[in-house]
């Protein structure tokens, strides 16, 4: 057992200069110093239990590294590179080899920090990429880079390179810095820093396990890469364990780290090393916020990643909800097809937040949502209603995702070949075994086609759950819910809107089901030749007659076509009541409801988003309504050439000129196809605001929306 309280190595800043960046940014820039106080502030409220912890499961950091080189050797090899980011998803997620190094009583607090890291796929703009970028820099090395001033010539052009965007990825500068291995091994900035200087620098014989890597410290330790597992420490909130001076009075802020006097160097002192009357067991030399050598440190602390984890949901939040999360349910990542698999976003646990409901080849998979943007991995839940898997077929069989039993929580319904079947929700993400529950409304159990006989979930009664309406040959049926997941026998209601009763057909006339009158009950509205037809729910499944309401949004009304001109219905005014929206030709058309099933005159309000102008189209440009800044007025969105649009509502049925909000998602911003990509709108954080989620090649991105109709970015 060892006791000292002595003063550190002076060479202290040569292991780690964070604390002297910090220093000289508190000496410049007072919002960083204001940053800082709210950051400890956030991380206290945690700990005294009066803020809680929202965001579980694991979370993927997009990484950009920047190598910065003056001769062939500090322009280090991908070989290199991708050595690190394996040490730091097995050091972050505590599965290194050397866990068992861990003193026996300090064992039961290390603890899986839930995060990991990858090389960004796509750049700033929405080009792929390999997440590295090269310069060649005319400085021979960087004399003290921790120091403000010098800290700019690597993260300005031309000396150095320009950060990408903080808010969605983890820069790291590799370069040289001091001649040989004598300057200093890394640096990083604290959460709060601008986003000029926000990243991580670290030399380049310190970075990784191949190439250029060498033993940081001659002649004692070798180098495994956790001179960025400890800076990305600091990245994330962490102070070192001694605090943030070397005494006795300051400590880290994380209460499972002893007090320390301050900081252990080389292979570590023997155990236990007790300083500040900290026994029996002393200090916690071999944590990675020590500066002991590589092959010394092996853990974060349960305290540490409560500390990382508050981080995550405050300062860096956005970090890991941009960029790819979940390589599952895509065009490459599981081989899900448009055409054989679809694929939903709906709530199945009755926390208001959007999880991922997938029909594939062997039955139906689900990713549960952990309420800040990111997913649970994705598991099998049920071994039906796929593709080779009971044989369902998207041209034969639909599928939804509707409550049916008033609970809040999304059920399954699939239309079969015999029938209705149905699987109930268990509200955490699994369901019952599927039970038959209707002899209609199938393949061959009345003979619906998909191409003729569109079918739909609705609440007709404003009680029982959702509802079943078939638009069949004859017209309208309806099988009401009997609010446990079965239905009443289905009843034919309406003498019209059907493929022979009226003449209706599936491309050319569509039909909704929406509330015109705010009564909670939905009614039928469909598109004809001659224009808009209504018929208003009476409460009980049956409908008033139809009523034609509006001549325009027809097929001959207006030459509105299904393949050029998709339609809607949506509350634009907030009153309850849902109005027609329409991009046409010279851009979007709106007819506002009157609150009694008419409509006002269809007027143009943005020569946007539409056919002729600005040139969209179905088979490329996908455009939704949904609520972006939580004032229940539905906003326009646009998946266009360049990425994503955005024309927010004024409240009276006008919208705010288009703003390109998202360079991605788009047919060329991405490469994004609807033929191959779907892309949904809906609430992934609880926040009432509409988030945007697609299924690409690699998996599933998302944005998540600021509460003002733009995206990170």
């Amino acid at each position: 057992m060892t006791q000292s309280n002595e003063q550190p190595p002076k060479d202290l800043e040569k292991r780690c200069g964070t604390m002297n960046f910090h220093r000289g940014l508190l000496q410049v820039d007072a919002d960083y110093t204001k940053a800082r106080l709210r950051s400890d502030e956030r991380h206290l409220q945690v700990k005294r239990g009066a803020a809680s912890l929202q965001r579980t499961g694991i979370t993927v950091i997009p990484i950009v590294i920047h190598v910065l080189w003056n001769t062939d050797s500090q322009n280090i090899s991908d070989g290199q590179i991708l050595s690190q980011i394996r040490v730091l998803n097995r050091d972050f997620r505590k599965v290194n080899s050397d866990l068992g190094s861990i003193p026996a009583p300090f064992a039961p607090f290390a603890a899986d920090a839930r995060i990991e890291f990858e090389l960004a796929t796509v750049d700033p703009n929405g080009a792929p990429t390999n997440g590295i970028t090269r310069t060649k820099t005319t400085v021979d090395f960087f004399d003290e880079p921790q120091l403000v001033g010098e800290d700019k010539r690597i993260k300005v052009s031309p000396t150095g390179i320009e950060p990408w965007p903080n808010d969605r990825y983890l820069n790291i500068w590799v370069c040289q810095m001091g001649v040989g291995t004598q300057g200093t091994v890394g640096y990083s900035t604290l959460p709060g820093a601008s986003a000029a200087v926000d990243g991580i620098v670290i030399r380049h014989n310190a970075f990784g396990t191949t190439g250029t890597a060498a033993i940081p410290f001659p002649p004692s330790g070798v180098n495994l890469g956790r001179t960025a597992t400890h800076e990305i420490g600091h990245w994330l909130n962490l102070y070192h364990v001694w605090g943030n001076d070397e005494t006795c009075s300051t400590d880290d802020q994380v209460d499972d780290t002893p007090l320390q006097a301050g900081p252990n160097m080389g292979g570590g002192p023997p155990f236990p090393h007790i300083t500040c009357n900290n026994g029996p067991n002393g200090d916690m030399f071999m944590n990675y916020m020590d500066v002991t050598d590589d092959d010394s440190k092996f853990m974060f602390t349960h305290g540490q990643v409560e500390r990382m984890q508050t981080c995550l949901e405050s300062e860096r939040r956005t970090l890991g909800v941009y960029e790819k999360f979940l390589p599952k349910f895509g065009y490459e990542a599981g081989i899900w097809r448009v055409d054989r698999h679809p694929r939903f976003l709906a709530d199945l646990t009755g926390d208001r937040c959007a999880d991922i409901v997938g029909f594939g080849d062997d039955g139906v998979w689900v990713a549960l949502n952990t309420r800040n943007g990111s997913f649970l991995g994705p598991r099998l839940v049920i071994g039906n209603f796929g593709y080779e898997v009971g044989s369902w077929r998207v041209d034969r069989h639909p599928r939804f995702l509707a409550d049916l039993t008033g609970d809040d929580r999304a059920d399954i319904i699939g239309f079969g070949n015999a029938g209705v079947w149905v699987a109930l929700s268990n509200g955490d993400g699994s369901f019952q075994d599927p039970q038959f529950v209707l002899p209609n409304f199938g393949y061959n159990a009345g003979s619906w086609r998909v191409d003729r006989h569109p079918r739909f979930l609705a609440d007709l009664t404003a009680g029982r759950g959702a509802d079943i309406v078939g638009f069949g040959n004859a017209g309208v049926w309806v099988a009401l819910s009997n609010g446990d997941g079965s239905f009443q026998d289905g009843q034919f209601v309406v003498p019209n809107f059907g493929y022979n009763a009226g003449g209706w057909r599936v491309d050319r006339h569509p039909r909704f089901l929406a509330d015109l009158t705010n009564d909670r009950r939905a009614d039928i509205i469909g598109f004809g030749d001659a224009g808009v037809w209504v018929a208003l729910s009476n409460g009980d499944g049956s409908f008033q007659d139809a009523q034609f309401i509006l001549p325009n949004f027809g097929y001959n009304a207006g030459n509105w076509r299904v393949d050029r001109h998709p339609r809607f219905l949506a509350d634009l005014t907030g009153d309850g009541c849902a109005d027609i929206v329409g991009f046409g030709n010279a851009g979007v058309w709106v007819a506002l409801n009157n609150g009694d099933g008419s409509f006002q005159d269809a007027r143009l309000v943005l020569p946007n988003f539409g056919y002729n102008a600005g040139s969209w189209r179905v088979d490329r440009h996908p455009r939704f309504l949904a609520d972006l800044t939580g004032d229940r007025c539905a906003d326009i969105i646009g998946f266009g050439d360049a990425g994503v649009w955005v024309a927010l509502n004024n409240g009276d049925g006008s919208f705010q000129d288009a703003q390109l909000v998202v360079p991605n998602f788009g047919y060329n911003a991405g490469n994004w196809r609807v033929d191959r990509h779907p892309r949904f709108l809906a609430d992934l954080t609880g926040d009432d605001r509409a988030d945007i989620a697609g299924f690409g090649n690699a998996g599933v991105w998302i944005a998540l929306n600021n509460g003002n109709g733009a995206f990170p970015n």
